[in-house]
């Protein structure tokens, strides 16, 4: 684009998939006040953060099923597209 400002560049350069982008952002958000801010009080912030951390850390990330990834853990769907062999 000649002429347009960083922020149209960074804005625009991938207009076509920023509604996924957005719904799997919106997605976890949802997910992560349903499971843990609804449900635990936090003294403060230094808490909450730990908290999360550790929510995302040891089960969102290693334990959680994710429909998006075929009803399995992110991590274990990085282990299978490591030693999946590509595709010819």
């Amino acid at each position: 684009m000649v002429g347009a400002t960083p922020w149209q560049l960074a804005s625009g350069r991938l207009n076509y998939l920023s509604a996924w982008d957005n719904a799997v952002a919106e997605s976890l958000g949802s997910t992560i006040k349903a499971e843990l801010t609804e449900v635990t009080w936090f003294p403060n912030r230094d808490a909450a953060r730990a908290a999360l951390f550790e929510y995302l850390e040891t089960f969102y990330n290693h334990e959680r099923r994710h429909s998006r990834l075929g009803y399995v853990s992110p991590a274990a769907y990085e282990k299978l597209a490591i030693t999946r062999p590509l595709a010819a």
